[in-house]
């Protein structure tokens, strides 16, 4: 005899109160989590960035120090390619694979030493001359050797302003001192309305060149019966004639020749001392004899 099949009463699968009370918790937790993941992801872009800017910071002074030349803003780019083994992709762009923000090199319009007039249009003129060109002669003074590499880490977002000379000391200033406010992540102060992000995309590399700069004196005691020579770098050597002693500042890492007089000759004598400059240094010269103090 067969018993008969008892069905259940109870369903399989939601109800539409309980597929609401579902979908409703599946929007608490989005609203929750996508926040913080969204942050997350902005956080380690951020970091990401801004160990790239210290590559690229350390690569620029390197390129400065081994060619003894301060590139201007059409040069910059290539100049850190050179000196580290990043692509000119990405030291030009913030994103190279995706939105082509560029970083902005931006120079103090009061630098010194420079060859080019703090002006951005001469600057942009000039753009096959370096910003500052060591020769023997040196610089006879540095103030506001600085320059900064400002960049975006988030896609779409475009830097307000140009690569050269900033638009006045003020406006650069505000840019060298600003540090992100976490808790009004505000621009830097006079920063252009165009700007559509906030102080937390914003990426700034300082690079101040002047402690590079080193005082060098060479002195004459003979002079001007005896007249010496003395050369930096692969610049012209120059003869000691004008002066018992001249000085000027020059760059660390500036190799330095000096050689003693050649009497009636119009060339150099014998080489006596190479050098590399790492500080402030003195050559005298007394009795024929080149020395360093």
């Amino acid at each position: 005899m067969n018993t008969p099949r008892r069905h259940s009463s109870a369903h399989h699968g939601f109800s539409l109160l309980e597929m609401i009370g579902v979908l409703a918790l599946v929007g608490i937790f989005a609203a929750v989590i996508t926040p913080n993941l969204a942050q997350s992801v902005s956080r380690t872009a951020g970091a990401k960035e801004d160990a790239l800017l210290e590559t690229i910071g350390d690569g620029l002074v390197d390129y400065v120090l081994s060619h003894q030349i301060i590139p201007n803003d059409s040069q910059w780019a290539a100049a850190v390619v050179s000196a580290t083994d990043l692509s000119l992709n990405e030291v030009t762009y913030c994103n190279p694979s995706g939105t082509r923000s560029t970083r902005i090199y931006v120079i103090d319009p009061a630098f010194q030493p420079s060859d080019l007039t703090a002006d951005p249009a001469l600057l942009t003129s000039a753009s096959s001359a370096p910003l500052w060109t060591q020769t023997s002669a040196g610089a006879s003074t540095v103030a506001n050797a600085r320059i900064l590499i400002l960049s975006v880490h988030k896609p779409g977002l475009y830097l307000p302003l140009k690569s050269g000379f900033a638009s006045s000391s003020t406006a650069f200033e505000n840019i060298w001192s600003w540090n992100l406010d976490p808790k009004t992540d505000a621009p830097p102060t006079g920063w252009s309305s165009d700007w559509t992000g906030n102080g937390e995309y914003l990426h700034v590399k300082r690079i101040n060149l002047a402690p590079y700069f080193h005082r060098v004196t060479f002195s004459n005691t003979q002079y001007p019966t005896e007249i010496p020579y003395y050369q930096v770098g692969s610049d012209s050597v120059v003869l000691l004639s004008s002066a018992s002693a001249f000085d000027a500042l020059f760059l660390q890492g500036s190799f330095v020749r000096v050689y003693e007089d050649n009497e009636s000759a119009v060339s150099p004598g014998a080489l006596q001392i190479s050098h590399t400059i790492t500080g402030p240094d003195n050559f005298i010269y007394a009795s024929d004899l080149w020395q360093m103090h």
